[in-house]
């Protein structure tokens, strides 16, 4: 008889710790996370060849105003979260200047690191061809996919993030 309630009471005292153990405080005072989030800075430079002519330079940049965006997910920005919400993506937008320059500010959390991840919007801009002596324009879109970049937490900088766009 005494053998039949050991795996019972076994069970039934695993039950109990677990129980108690996930009753402990959360190490983490501030309870509202997404209130307080630190910030990361992704920049780099952002390139397409727009001038398909002989002689072109070899380095083009994306033209000026191209739209870079990043986003980050939700979870990555709370710890011990206990709630059990679903988190979606914080996008984070930057744009390119007149040099090819783009640099974006993002909400990190300050208790662990996030994968930033950067997301090039698609765009279209004329393209000057030169085939022979016929220099024509022609409207080409440009794009770049999405790409994970680097793990960042509050305070980091990083100025290598190159975007190259193809048509």
């Amino acid at each position: 008889m005494i053998k039949k309630n050991v795996p019972v009471m076994s069970i039934a005292l695993a039950a109990t710790i677990t129980a108690l153990v996930s009753c402990s405080k959360n190490k983490y005072k501030n309870t509202d996370q997404l209130a307080s989030l630190g910030k990361a800075t992704v920049s780099g430079k952002a390139y397409a060849r727009t001038v398909d002519t002989s002689g072109a330079a070899v380095i083009q940049y994306a033209p000026s105003g191209t739209v870079i965006k990043a986003w980050i997910d939700g979870r990555d920005l709370v710890i011990g979260d206990s709630t059990g919400l679903l988190f979606g993506k914080r996008y984070f937008t930057g744009t390119v200047d007149g040099s090819g320059k783009y640099s974006i500010s993002i909400d990190v959390s300050k208790y662990r690191s996030g994968l930033v991840h950067i997301a090039p919007v698609t765009f279209e801009h004329d393209v000057i061809i030169k085939s022979g002596k016929t220099v024509k324009t022609e409207r080409r879109k440009f794009k770049c996919d999405e790409f994970p970049y680097k793990s960042m937490k509050d305070g980091d900088s990083d100025t290598t993030a190159m975007v190259y766009y193809v048509n």
